[in-house]
């Protein structure tokens, strides 16, 4: 649940966080997981209000700065990209793809 509030934090950032929507998104996915390595108690706990909404705080203060410099890059228009693509069909994939399985056999 920790990487799961970073993770929206850092790409909605803290003006488009809609904390109410993201505590009941991460409380549903707790209360509806797997519950084999855990009891009912230590499954509603991780999945009470305290700690979800601490979790989703810290996520929004680590990485929910929308000033922040990003780690992962963006398209930047009019910015041609260093590296050329040599776009094929799905099927020439599925070729390539065939002949490299088969020489690794």
């Amino acid at each position: 649940m920790r990487n799961a509030a970073a993770s929206y934090a850092n790409v909605n950032g803290t003006a488009h966080t809609d904390v109410e929507e993201l505590f009941n998104i991460l409380h549903n996915a707790a209360m509806t997981a797997d519950r084999s390595q855990h009891s009912q108690e230590a499954v509603e706990e991780r999945a009470s209000r305290g700690i979800i909404m601490e979790l989703i705080e810290s996520g929004l203060e680590k990485f929910g700065q929308d000033d922040r410099p990003r780690t992962k890059s963006r398209l930047t228009k009019g910015t041609e990209p260093h590296y050329k693509a040599n776009p094929i069909t799905i099927e020439e994939a599925d070729l390539q793809m065939d002949a490299m399985i088969r020489g690794m056999l």
